[in-house]
């Protein structure tokens, strides 16, 4: 079941375009942070999935267009192999919220991924191939994060519908 808010898509149900979008988004982002200099290809297939990942996801079409012009760029952060840029996925994330038209009281899940990102960045050290551990705590957080902010988005909503009253028919 689709929310009130997002229009019908023209091909497609909501749930499958959002379940194809999030796996373009991740291999997109898979891709890019397993780029070295001598696999450039890699950034570039990397990057064109991530951009369809954003195309394909159910939303308004300038949600889509904004995320996959802010989202792409931080993503090539990753690049670097430090977990001090794993900061950079709450932009993601961020993204994924404004694409999914969340409410903003949903916004507030994304101090989630934030502090995990700043916890990791300063426990895991740069070096010592921990790299992909601590991408891995960094991303489960961002999904929690974005987990939250549905559960926060949907009791919002519940919440705000209007509520049929006692009829006044005989």
């Amino acid at each position: 079941m689709r929310p009130p808010i997002l229009p019908p898509p023209r091909w497609g149900t909501v749930r499958e375009r959002a379940l194809l979008g999030l796996g373009l988004l991740v291999a997109g982002a898979a891709s890019i942070a397993g780029a070295v200099e001598w696999m450039l290809w890699m950034l570039y297939l990397g990057s064109a999935l991530h951009a369809a990942g954003w195309a394909i996801l159910p939303g308004a079409g300038w949600r889509r267009v904004l995320a996959a012009a802010v989202s792409t760029p931080a993503i090539w952060l990753l690049i670097s192999g430090n977990p001090r840029f794993l900061v950079v996925l709450v932009v993601p994330v961020a993204c994924w919220l404004l694409v999914r038209h969340r409410h903003p009281l949903a916004w507030l899940a994304l101090p989630i991924p934030l502090a995990a990102a700043l916890a990791v960045g300063e426990t895991i050290p740069g070096s010592g191939g921990r790299y992909p551990v601590a991408l891995a705590l960094v991303a489960a957080s961002a999904v929690a994060g974005a987990w939250i902010a549905a559960l926060i988005d949907a009791r919002v909503r519940s919440r705000r519908s209007p509520r049929p009253g006692p009829s006044l028919a005989p």
